[in-house]
């Protein structure tokens, strides 16, 4: 009995020393050009008929562009690390009414904390067509040594487009 204590004991210890290291072995997240090679669409906006694909671009900025711009198209890395690291974020999606990549703004993406890396509570506003549309955003992260996937989902009431998989093509 003694030794199952101190087992247990020991793999207590050593999980709650690797947590306060870096919780969840959280690697930051790289930068680069990411396009979406599945999405999922259930348009329902009249006047938009939907869309085919999107590209997010992240880039590492400093703290005084991320202040500057105020919460917009930028987060903070959750990566525990002795500094922080803010990125900038571009995020387009292929219109099929257009033909081609429109910008999405996003809004206030910040850690959802306890996770790896997801961000919610996020806002977005997209123009197609004259008719803008607004809503929730949220992105999650799956960072792994040789790859990198996002899952970004934009929503509201009568919209919600989903990306389920992207690939790094920088």
């Amino acid at each position: 009995m003694k030794k199952v204590f101190l087992f247990l004991s020991l793999m207590l210890i050593f999980m709650c020393t690797s947590c306060f290291v870096n919780p969840f072995g959280m690697k930051p997240i790289p930068e680069g050009v990411y396009i979406y090679t599945r999405a999922y669409s259930n348009d329902k906006v009249e006047g938009i008929e939907y869309f085919s694909s999107a590209k997010v671009i992240i880039k590492e900025i400093t703290e005084e562009e991320y202040l500057q711009a105020n919460g917009v198209n930028v987060f903070v890395d959750a990566t525990p690390s002795s500094s922080k690291s803010y990125l900038g974020i571009e995020a387009y999606l292929f219109s099929i009414d257009t033909n081609q990549y429109e910008p999405v703004t996003i809004s206030n993406l910040s850690y959802d904390p306890g996770t790896c890396h997801i961000y919610n509570d996020g806002t977005f506003q997209i123009s197609i067509n004259d008719i803008m549309l607004e809503g929730d955003a949220r992105m999650l992260f799956n960072i792994k040594s040789e790859e990198t996937s996002i899952t970004f989902t934009i929503y509201n009431e009568n919209f919600k487009f989903v990306t389920h998989v992207c690939k790094k093509i920088d």
